[in-house]
C-alpha cells in the first residue's frame, strides 16, 4: 500500500480510500494512516502538487460505494473482464474512480456487488498483475484514455 500510495499520488490522484476487502490485511491501521500521509506530503513534494490529495479512512466496498457521486465512472479491473480501457466511449470524463483488488484478488461476492452496482469490469491485460504494478497502470491507462499524458 505504501508503494501504491506514493505513485498514485505522484501520478496525479485526488484522493485514496483504502477498501477493507473480504481478504483483510492485518496492520495497526492508526499508525498506517498517519505514515500514509507522510508518503502523501513526500510524494506531492517530489512531483512538485500543490494540492494535497485526501486519504480516507479504510471502508468496506459497500460503505465506499455510497460516498461516490451517483454520475461517477466506478471503473474495477479483474484479469478475466472482457472490456479495455479504450473501450469507455466519452473523452469528457470527469469523475472516474478506480478500484483495484488485493493480493489474492476480489471475492466472487465483492464482484457480484460491482457487477450488480454499476461498476464497469475492466482487464488491464492477461497478466497477473501485483496490486501496485495494477494501481499504477490502471491510473496511466486512465490517464491516456483522457489524455492527461
Amino acid at each position: 500500500m505504501n508503494f501504491t500510495i506514493e505513485k498514485s499520488v505522484e501520478l496525479g490522484v485526488s484522493t485514496i480510500t483504502p477498501i477493507i476487502s473480504d481478504q483483510p490485511v492485518k496492520y495497526c491501521l492508526k499508525k498506517k494512516i498517519k505514515y500514509w500521509n507522510n508518503i502523501i506530503i513526500s510524494a506531492c513534494a517530489q512531483s512538485k502538487r500543490n494540492i494535497i490529495p485526501k486519504l480516507y479512512q479504510p471502508k468496506k466496498l459497500n460503505e465506499w460505494n455510497k460516498t461516490v457521486p451517483s454520475k461517477a465512472v466506478k471503473i474495477y479491473f479483474h484479469r478475466k473482464a472482457n472490456n479495455k480501457i479504450n473501450q469507455i466511449q466519452n473523452k469528457n470524463l470527469k469523475n472516474i474512480y478506480l478500484i483495484v483488488g488485493p493480493e489474492k484478488g476480489f471475492s466472487k461476492n465483492e464482484m457480484e456487488y460491482m457487477n450488480k452496482k454499476s461498476f464497469l469490469s475492466i482487464s488491464l491485460g492477461p497478466r497477473i498483475l501485483r496490486t501496485e504494478t495494477a494501481a499504477i497502470t490502471a491510473i496511466t491507462s486512465v490517464q491516456i484514455l483522457l489524455g492527461d499524458i
